[in-house]
């Protein structure tokens, strides 16, 4: 479990842990891959509702999108943890997926970051 998630848990009252986080109406349509009784697809199309509805833009023109998600929560941890531990958490087959799109992002950052700071002479 993410560190700030647990802090949110305990930070919640325990009478108000209860009930559901998101409702997603099940789907008719059960040929697609599914989760529980809820397709994946169904899930995407929610979550795609839920980021127009807010009118946030992930780009000028972009809503989030389940997939848009995904690759926030990977880069958000590509700072934090070892690229073998992000693949296993993204569930790449090959640690050049994760290499490729999240932890050379993260390298860049770094970088950027330690440019920045002001390192005096002895």
């Amino acid at each position: 479990m993410a560190p700030d998630f647990a802090k949110f848990l305990k930070e919640t009252p325990k009478r108000k842990r209860t009930g559901m986080v998101l409702s997603v109406p099940l789907s008719a349509d059960w040929t697609s891959e599914t989760i529980g009784n809820v397709s994946a697809e169904r899930v995407a199309k929610v979550i795609a509702k839920i980021g127009k509805a807010t009118d946030i833009k992930t780009n000028k023109t972009s809503t989030p999108t389940a997939h848009g998600l995904r690759r926030s929560f990977a880069s958000r941890w590509s700072r934090r943890v070892l690229p073998q531990t992000l693949k296993t958490m993204m569930r790449h087959a090959d640690i050049a997926t994760t290499m490729t799109y999240y932890v050379s992002s993260a390298a860049d950052a770094i970088g950027a970051e330690l440019a920045g700071l002001d390192i005096g002479e002895e």
